[in-house]
């Protein structure tokens, strides 16, 4: 029922004239819209290009993201004035993406006036809370074979086409996603060769600010040194480990050089060990000194700067090195006198490539099974945290319960089916109607018993309670507790 604009309201706005927002998920809620008013603030288009700045990296002419823009209106005044501000507001929002670049065809428009309340109580805030527009951001999935009947249901009889087989797959290697991208201004300070009678070591101290967009996605990173001649590559194998590869384009005094290796970032000065392939020189460079990042956001842009001091170095072979290998490949087999110096030259270096190798590939592997399992075991919270949550939501919530499960399919680990394997440990426990009905309301009192209807508040507090992030710990014995 609508009634005049409030002092309550009207008070509350005039105390309050700064247009806020905030963020769920993939949720933007823009409100404290001024009363009877519809035209988007700069505070609010700031907040929406915060909010799609990862889906604009590439430019919002090129995101992919579907996005619905929902108006709404408090219940004082005119009910035809609130529909008309509820549409207007939308439309506004709607009218701002487009002249950003999205394309029309990704921005679905709608209104409910003063249908549907954020907040229901008659205080000034949740008066603001109701003048307001909900953008919800969407990427769409790839298809995804239909769930199971919930249990105790009637499977619907398939249709002719659904017994089709299914399409053949697509071959051949899956790319990796690019998430970052930097440029570095270098200044690199040659120290003298350091010569032992085994080793030489070449030390190189380099002076670095790199300017980064970093998506946080964990995909691959390209790079780049200011004035050009050197390209870089990172890719993220887990928290703590990446690998690397550096070329540098050289010059008429040094040769082009490309270096494959990878960096420890959880241990003191990073290190970061690897070889050249076509020399098999050895290399390590350890981070000296590095700043915390400065991190702001430039038309819709994370941007990241970081200075960083490192110490680079190349290992050769010393004199006693180069005798050694000289006389061992001399004793091997008979070969002209260049090539065997050439090749006895290199072989105490290749001695120790391997051997930097060897552990890097080792080390490279165990963490990526070290990181399926954790992204196993944290699909499986997932799966089932989402399935309980959707229990005791029973109605409206499917859509929030696949979009969940969409998370875990990507070209890189892909994990629906642990997801899938913790909603059926959590069906399995539902037992017979009267049992799942009991077991239902005692889960309600235990994770809902503030009266919320949210899904996300739901799942995470489920999530926490079967063990959340905690890298220990089998699905099972948590389900049971519960």
């Amino acid at each position: 029922m609508a009634t005049t604009v409030t002092t309550a309201e009207s008070d509350w706005a005039r105390a309050h004239p700064v247009p806020e927002s905030s963020v769920s998920d993939n949720l933007l809620m823009l409100w404290n819209y001024p009363v009877a008013k519809s035209a988007l603030a700069t505070v609010h288009k700031n907040a929406i290009q915060r909010f799609l700045a990862i889906e604009w990296l590439a430019g919002p002419a090129n995101a992919s993201a579907e996005l619905t823009v929902h108006g709404h209106a408090s219940d004082t005044g005119d009910p035809k004035l609130n529909a008309t501000l509820a549409r207007d507001r939308a439309q506004n929002v709607a009218q701002f993406l487009r002249a950003q670049g999205v394309r029309s065809k990704l921005i679905f428009v709608s209104s409910a006036g003063a249908a549907e309340p954020f907040a229901s109580e008659s205080s000034g805030l949740a008066f603001a809370k109701n003048r307001r527009v909900d953008v919800t951001k969407h990427t769409p999935a790839l298809p995804e074979p239909p769930l199971p009947p919930l249990l105790g249901s009637t499977p619907e009889p398939s249709s002719p086409e659904s017994s089709a087989p299914p399409a053949p797959s697509p071959s051949g290697p899956l790319l990796p996603t690019l998430s970052a991208t930097w440029i570095e201004i270098v200044i690199p300070i040659k120290l003298l060769p350091h010569v032992t009678p085994t080793v030489i070591i070449k030390t190189t101290i380099e002076f670095t600010v790199k300017v980064k967009v970093d998506d946080k996605s964990g995909g691959l990173g390209v790079g780049a040194a200011a004035g050009g001649g050197k390209l870089k590559l990172e890719q993220p194998i887990r928290e703590w480990l990446t690998g690397k590869i550096n070329f540098e384009r050289g010059n008429s005094k040094t040769p082009p050089s490309l270096k494959i290796g990878a960096e420890f970032s959880a241990l003191p000065g990073k290190p970061e060990v690897g070889t050249n392939p076509t020399t098999l020189i050895p290399y390590v460079n350890l981070t000296f000194a590095e700043s915390n990042p400065f991190d702001f956001v430039l038309k819709g842009k994370p941007i990241s700067i970081k200075i960083s001091v490192k110490i680079k170095s190349d290992l050769l072979p010393g004199p006693t090195t180069v005798a050694w290998s000289l006389r061992t490949a001399a004793a091997v087999a008979a070969a002209p006198a260049a090539a065997t110096a050439a090749a006895a030259t290199s072989l105490g270096a290749i001695g120790v490539a391997v051997l930097i190798l060897g552990a890097t590939y080792y080390a490279i592997q165990d963490a990526k099974e070290e990181a399926d399992k954790y992204s196993r075991l944290l699909a499986e919270r997932e799966g089932a945290s989402s399935r309980l949550a959707w229990e005791i939501i029973v109605p409206d919530v499917e859509v929030a319960f696949l979009e969940r499960r969409s998370r875990w399919r990507n070209p890189q680990m892909n994990m629906v089916g642990a997801f899938d394997d913790g909603r059926r440990w959590l069906e399995a426990r539902f037992g017979k109607p009267a049992e799942r009905s009991a077991k239902g309301k005692a889960w309600k009192a235990r994770f809902a018993s503030d009266g919320t209807q949210d899904f996300t508040l739901i799942r995470e507090r489920v999530f926490q309670a079967i063990g959340g992030y905690n890298k220990d710990g089998a699905i099972n014995d948590a389900l049971a507790a519960l």
